[in-house]
């Protein structure tokens, strides 16, 4: 909040000093003096400042009285402080009182340009250096994380909760290794981290203090499992002793963070594996201490696999001599024969049978002596090995799992949990030590997401599939080098143009151009507080201008470019021209969409998910599908709601490459008929499909074309399976109703009652149908105001006529004999019907369609329509309860008895008051919490519409079902 008052105190009434001269001024005409322009600055100083400050202060104040004064009221004032107390500032503050410093004051009155300087108060003085950036904590204690947020916002710095683009500051009093931790992303971007006694030393000295005394260790409150080192070795005693200086703390197992290991064959390495935890080796302590931060554990630093005995080949050709055979076969044959217990006496070493059966894919983990070693293992336990990824017959995917790192591998190994097993490398060299085999499910599994188009593996050439070798494999027991394994660099391809279907961004030489940055041009919008960039867009095109328009005026900001200067402007989503994941080369933190997911957004006034709709975000290839463009697709089975759904499926089909069947199309020229929900399907339009031979498949054909970026055979997704199974639970769930039905001892508790029910009191609950027929009673659902009142008019409760009550119980109900709603007979005369109407409250508003038919029907007629509670309560009570205990309509007021309320008066629209000590921002904050809660209220009850209609139309016969 900016030290301006919003409202200032009355400047003081100034006196003349006598009478006389007043007088003799009243008889000479003086010119109107010029209008008294109030000081912008107000200032009341506490007692407790020192006389000499306060004479200063006051010589200030004189020399420039248009621009401050000091009064003695603290309303609407600066209250200045020589010395800032937490419970004195705190009392302030809870009195809605602005707090300023001693040192601040005199700032401002020797300087007005520091007033826009100020980002919030209390502000002692501008004590951090100008541009340093934000402050942000983080590992902090509650009580902490406050004083600390406090301190920075006494010495002028901005306070952030989250490591934004402005944190110049990190404080925090321990590392963290998890890679999306505030600690490692402040390592990336080279912040300073400091502990809280930073912040502490600076108030204390009032000026600005060195950072390296403050500086958090390298391993500050890391724990720490030395257990696995020797005890007694000079050389690991003096590491470990060094750790703990450093801030680590040595713990047991159990309690351990990371676990210090020699090798991948140390005892604790895969007991470390199977509970998570992190194992590095010593030399990763090196390497913190040397940089004097917590790196991560990766690259060199991660557990080694040791160089072992060199093992003879047994069987098979013998590779070509040269140096290059000679260092493979070393390599392939790093395994220790004791290690695996596989070993014989005489040095030649045979191959076991545990792993038999067993494809072992080798494509994911490091070339080199991780893969080769891996390898001889697989070989030693009779295991196959392979790096190709289109391989069938693969049961077991190797990685080096980081347990803290939870972002998923692309990969072009099949998916199949039945089938293929993706598995840390700690897996195989366990099976190895124990010589069996044992459950992959045991051990760390990898987080995996198929998608060819992007595995890293297979660009960088490391599946050698320039040639058919890649596709063999080499049985165990030859130990002979595999071509199949030997990896060849790919060479590079030709440069290619870009495709207008493509959302590659293109590789410019040179340095990078700096990206362009548009602001928003209104406040809100679906694209409020987002920074949207044009990933690949060129910034001269015009379909760029009119994209960065229509972001700008829907509340975004926009940013295009280079592809490398979007990317490193940390976008929150990157806007692609096709609909082909992009190959940006590097990690990003930007989510990726396409020109689908901009126009839903605009068109619906709403900021959706890119996970909503499959083509928001873009897929594994470019589109459209060359085997889709002979296809048109007919979208049927979606409720009479779903225009939204089926807008979105129309725009998925035409991504595709496919067109949209019309209402004017001819069964000659359709090719698919998609069904939505096979419960809505109309079964009339399903036979003449097949009489035609058009496929008749499920929504997820289409999905999946678009997630395998290839058209899918229609066979496996043919809806007459599901038809089938629809068909045989219907039989049996009518079989079941019907003998609930005959054992039913309740129903003559609702005997003579229509209970009509709307589609937003159907779907709170869908059992209310079913409740009112054990009861006896006879269900009838609308869909529309219209449907209602033909209902009611077949009830005899019009309008026009006065209504005849009958009693229920304790209540009045309306009596009809007419003819049956729905058409389903007449019904007899003798027998009095009652009419009771479930609706929700938030059904009659103001204002809508249904309130102001119901309006018409008179105050005498308002005690039918009563809330789902009343039938809820009859059903578990077995007993008729009264309606006006649960009426849905407000009652009725007599305009003539009622005094008239008054009306508020104020500036706003609303009438609502404005406080001085209010800003205008918590203001507008609070009025957009007021919107979201309307909105979410809303959506809500859409939500209970749409589901009530969908289970109104199950209710009506098939041949009502269309598409």
């Amino acid at each position: 909040q900016a030290p301006k008052a919003q409202h200032r105190a009355r400047p003081p009434r100034q006196r003349p000093a006598g009478g006389t001269h007043q007088t003799m001024c009243a008889l000479v005409a003086v010119p109107p003096a010029e209008p008294v322009r109030n000081p912008e600055l107000y200032l009341h100083l506490s007692p407790n400042i020192p006389p000499e400050r306060v004479a200063v202060l006051r010589e200030l104040v004189r020399q420039q009285p248009l621009y401050a004064c000091i009064v003695d009221s603290e309303e609407g004032a600066l209250c200045v402080l020589p010395h800032f107390d937490i419970e004195e500032v705190a009392n302030l503050e809870r009195r809605r009182c602005r707090v300023i410093g001693l040192p601040m004051a005199e700032r401002l009155l020797r300087d007005r340009n520091m007033m826009s300087q100020v980002h919030a108060l209390p502000l002692f003085d501008f004590i951090f250096r100008a541009g340093g950036g934000a402050v942000c904590c983080s590992g902090l204690q509650q009580a902490v994380r406050m004083r600390c947020a406090s301190l920075a916002k006494y010495m002028g710095a901005k306070f952030s909760e989250d490591l934004g683009p402005d944190v110049g500051l990190l404080v925090t009093s321990r590392v963290s290794l998890h890679p999306e931790s505030k600690y490692q992303a402040a390592l990336q971007r080279r912040i300073p981290i400091v502990r809280p006694s930073y912040l502490e030393a600076m108030w204390e000295a009032k000026v600005e203090v060195r950072l390296e005394p403050h500086m958090l260790p390298a391993l500050c409150g890391l724990a720490i499992c030395f257990s696995s080192l020797k005890a007694g070795t000079e050389e690991l005693d003096r590491l470990q002793a060094r750790a703990v200086a450093a801030g680590a703390v040595a713990e047991p197992l159990d309690r351990a963070e990371v676990v210090i290991v020699k090798d991948a064959f140390a005892p604790l390495y895969n007991d470390a594996q199977r509970i998570g935890l992190l194992a590095a080796p010593p030399l990763w302590i090196a390497r913190c201490l040397e940089l004097g931060n917590c790196v991560p554990v990766a690259g060199e630093l991660e557990v080694q696999n040791p160089r072992s005995l060199q093992l003879k080949l047994v069987g098979g050709p013998s590779p070509a001599p040269g140096p290059s055979s000679a260092s493979a076969s070393a390599s392939l044959a790093l395994v220790d024969a004791a290690a695996t217990g596989l070993g014989a006496a005489d040095g030649e070493p045979e191959c076991g049978t545990a792993l038999a059966g067993c494809v072992i894919n080798l494509l994911y983990l490091q070339p080199g002596e991780q893969r080769d070693t891996a390898k001889a293992m697989a070989w030693r336990l009779g295991a196959y090995t392979t790096v190709c990824p289109f391989d069938r017959a693969i049961t077991h995917v190797l990685f080096k799992v980081n347990p803290l790192d939870k972002t998923a591998t692309q990969v072009s190994v099949q998916v199949d949990d039945d089938r293929v097993s993706f598995v840390d490398i700690a897996w195989l060299e366990t099976c190895a030590q124990d010589g069996k085999r044992l459950p992959s499910s045991t051990f760390l599994q990898a987080r995996v997401h198929y998608n060819p188009v992007c595995d890293e593996a297979v660009k960088r050439g490391d599946a050698g599939l320039g040639g058919s070798a890649g596709l063999h494999r080499r049985p165990s027991r030859a130990l002979t080098m595999a071509t199949s394994d030997t990896m060849l660099p790919l060479p590079l391809p030709a440069p290619q143009v870009p495709s207008s279907s493509s959302s590659s961004a293109p590789v410019r030489s040179g340095p990078p151009q700096p990206a362009l940055r548009s602001p928003p041009l209104v406040a809100q919008g679906p694209f409020a507080g987002l920074t949207l960039g044009l990933l690949g867009w060129a910034p001269e095109d015009d379909v760029t201008k009119e994209m960065v328009r229509k972001i700008c005026e829907n509340g975004g900001t926009t940013v295009y470019g280079s592809a490398e200067s979007v990317l490193e402007a940390q976008v929150n989503t990157c806007i692609c021209q096709g609909y082909s994941t992009p190959d940006v080369g590097q990690k990003v933190l930007a989510n990726f969409a396409t020109i689908k997911w901009v126009d839903a957004c605009v068109a619906e006034g709403i900021c959706h998910s890119i996970t909503n709709f499959l083509h928001f975000a873009p897929g594994p290839g470019p589109l459209p599908l060359q085997d889709m463009a002979n296809c048109l697709v007919r979208i049927t089975a979606l409720g009479a709601s779903d225009n939204r759904k089926r807008t979105r499926l129309q725009e998925l089909v035409e991504v595709l490459g496919a067109k949209v069947a019309k209402q004017s199309s001819k069964w000659g020229e359709i090719t698919h008929v998609v069904c939505v929900m096979p419960e809505h399907l109309d079964r009339k339009m399903y036979e003449v499909a097949c009489k035609k031979n058009v496929p008749t498949v499920s929504v997820q054909w289409l999905f999946d074309c678009f997630s395998m970026n290839s058209r899918q055979p229609e066979a496996k997704y043919d809806v007459a399976n599901v038809l089938g199974k629809m068909d045989s639970q219907a039989k049996i769930s009518s079989e079941t109703n019907n003998l609930h039905s005959s054992r039913s001892f309740n129903a003559e508790v609702l005997s003579g009652h229509d209970v009509l029910v709307s589609p937003s009191a159907l779907g709170s609950d869908a059992r209310l149908p079913q409740m009112a027929e054990e009861l006896g009673g006879t269900v009838q659902t609308w869909r529309s105001p219209t449907e209602f009142a033909q209902l009611l008019a077949s009830c005899e409760v019009t309008p026009s006529e006065p209504s005849t009550a009958g009693t229920l119980g304790s209540s009045a109900g309306l009596a009809s004999s007419g003819a049956e709603a729905g058409g389903n007979g007449a019904r007899s005369s003798g027998k009095r019907r009652h009419v009771v109407v479930l609706l929700d409250k938030e059904e009659v508003t103001e204002g809508t369609q249904l309130a102001t038919f119901i309006a018409k029907l008179g105050t005498e007629r308002r005690e039918i329509f009563v809330v789902p509670a009343w039938l809820s309560e009859t059903f578990q009570q077995r007993r008729r309860l009264p309606l006006e205990a649960f009426a849905a309509l407000p009652p009725m007021e007599d305009s003539e008895g009622a005094a008239a309320k008054r009306q508020r008066l104020g500036s706003g629209s609303l009438g609502e008051a404005a406080y001085a000590w209010q800003p205008a921002s918590l203001k507008s904050l609070e009025e957009l919490a007021e919107d979201s809660r309307a909105r979410a209220l809303q959506s809500i009850a859409e939500q209970k519409v749409n589901e009530g209609l969908r289970l109104a139309e199950l209710r009506r016969e098939p041949s009502r079902l269309g598409g």
